[in-house]
């Protein structure tokens, strides 16, 4: 905490490497943002928009009727039952746009490592393809 309140200074011994450091980390959480914005924008019934002011995305998911109605039998939420499968299917934790008024939208966090990340969204875009295919 003492850090965000009094970081050093111009002139103290740690400012040069507090200043690197703090760059490197605002730098690596821009490239996350961007490669989450793009990948999840290549997939075809997704959308998102730019990632501005927070650590995690909201894309738009456009989802086939059939998955609509499967997911009204199962008593969810569209948004929930696309997450549950994701997190099911992949490992990977999303939280239902619904909660947040955003139905049919999931929330993704950009955090993990670059090349997790990568992982993360490969594993995202077949579990994609594979939802739409299966409900189509």
């Amino acid at each position: 905490v003492d850090l965000r309140i009094r970081p050093p200074q111009p002139g103290d011994e740690s400012y040069e490497a507090f200043t690197r450091e703090r760059s490197a980390i605002f730098d690596s959480l821009k490239r996350k943002s961007v490669f989450l914005h793009q990948s999840l924008n290549e997939i075809s019934g997704v959308s998102c928009q730019p990632l501005k002011g927070a650590m995690y995305a909201f894309p738009k998911l456009d989802l086939p009727p059939k998955a609509i109605a499967a997911a009204e039998s199962a008593k969810h939420a569209p948004d929930t039952f696309y997450a549950l499968s994701l997190l099911e299917h992949t490992g990977i934790c999303a939280v239902p746009g619904s909660g947040f008024d955003g139905p049919n939208h999931i929330r993704l966090t950009f955090l993990p490592a670059e090349e997790k990340l990568k992982t993360a969204m490969s594993l995202f875009r077949n579990h994609h393809e594979m939802f739409v295919n299966k409900y189509s």
